[in-house]
């Protein structure tokens, strides 16, 4: 798989969420709790400038609203 190509997966399944996105962690050996990977998931939304804005604005309230910082 080549950068591009990673990077296409990546997006579609940070977009999605849900188990999508679950099974992209854990295809790359980082999924370490449900936790965990709901954090990541919006910390992922507000770094990645081709998400909604919409949704990046959400994902960085819900991150504000629980005491983490958004990486966007």
């Amino acid at each position: 798989m080549d950068v591009a190509d990673y990077f296409r997966l990546r997006d579609a399944a940070v977009l999605a969420g849900g188990e999508e996105f679950h099974r992209f962690l854990v295809s790359q050996g980082r999924y370490k709790s449900p936790e965990h990977e709901e954090i990541t998931l919006h910390k992922m939304r507000t770094a990645i400038t081709t998400m909604p804005e919409e949704m990046r604005a959400a994902s960085k309230a819900w991150l504000e609203e629980r005491g983490h910082q958004s990486w966007g």
